[in-house]
Formats: C-alpha cells, structure tokens, sequence
C-alpha cells in the first residue's frame, strides 16, 4: 500500500488485477477489467452513492501491476506487464511521458517524498531512477537476489530500497549500497 503525500489518499494493488485509489472526500477507483487486464478506470466517490467514472486509462498493453501518486497528486506513475513505465497527469488524465522499455515487467513505481524521483522495479533483476524535471534515467541498479517486487524511498529521500528475496538499500546521494537485509531468505 502506498499513500499520497498528504495521507488523504492511498493506493493497493491484489492479484485479481485491481488497483484501489481511495481519497477521504473524493474517492478515485482504478480497475483493471478481467477481460480487457491493462484497461484502467477511474472514478469518483463523495459520500455513500456508488462511484462515477471520470475516465478509463488505456495507454498500457499489458496489465497495470503497480501506480502511485507525486507527492502533490499531479501525477500518477503506472508499471505494467508490457515492460513500461508510464506518467500521467491527473488534471486531464493525458500520458506525460513513458519512461523506459524494460526487458521485463515493471512489478512497482514509487516517487521520492519530494516528487523529484520516481524508481521503478523491475522482474529484470533492475531499479531505475529517473528525474521527475527532465525524465532522464537518473541511475540504474541492479540488484542480488532475484525480481524487484517492490521499491520505496525513506521519508527523507536519503534511502532506497527493493524489495526481492532479500532487502537492498542504497543512499541516494552516492547510489551506493548502505546494506543488505536477508532475514526474509
């Protein structure tokens, strides 16, 4: 689970192929169709009525298995089975960039706290690291163990870390590695 940088939103993610965005007063739903997998809707909820599609996201070819939001809500980053990366901008729901074809899936996408980063996990064995000003690849890790399922930035932005059969966290400021957890081994 991922939340938006005011806490007023989060987001989750289940294998049935559905992305849940819920805000305290306008609630955003992402669903990713059984039979269309990478089709994504959004709607809005502002009390007990049912939700109100704002938009339906259609960009991706494959499924969406990871999104998350800019600190500020602007954005909305998506990982998808069809090996991209993808940025949207939640003002008009208009593909900003897409950011890399990857030789695998991209299984997670997570924006630094200050929105000026924004990684991505990949089944690849990769973290990439891209600017948020310019979209230029930034850095580019690889990690021990197997597939990044999941990547997260500190509070401060100081540290990164992937998730995969073990934990890596690299300083942000060298792109270093700072250590290697394997208790989960």
């Amino acid at each position: 689970m991922a939340l938006k940088g005011n806490a007023a939103a989060a987001s989750s993610s289940r294998m049935a192929f559905q992305i849940l965005l819920w805000a305290l007063c306008v609630r955003v739903f992402v669903d990713a169709h059984a039979d269309v997998p990478w089709r994504r809707r959004v709607a809005t909820q502002t009390g007990p009525e049912p939700f109100t599609e704002v938009t339906t996201l259609t960009e991706h070819t494959g499924l969406v298995y990871s999104v998350a939001f800019n600190p500020d809500g602007g954005l909305l980053a998506s990982g998808s089975l069809d090996y991209t990366m993808k940025v949207f901008a939640t003002s008009t729901w208009a593909e900003v960039t897409k950011l890399t074809k990857q030789t695998q899936w991209v299984s997670f996408v997570a924006f630094n706290p200050d929105g000026g980063l924004l990684a991505l996990g990949s089944v690849d064995y990769t973290m990439k690291v891209f600017a948020t000003s310019t979209w230029a690849e930034v850095t580019k890790l690889t990690t021990q163990a197997q597939w990044v399922y999941s990547v997260a930035f500190n509070p401060d932005g100081g540290l990164l870390a992937s998730g995969s059969q073990d934990i890596q966290v690299f300083a942000t400021s060298t792109w270093a590695e700072v250590t290697t957890l394997t208790e989960h081994t």
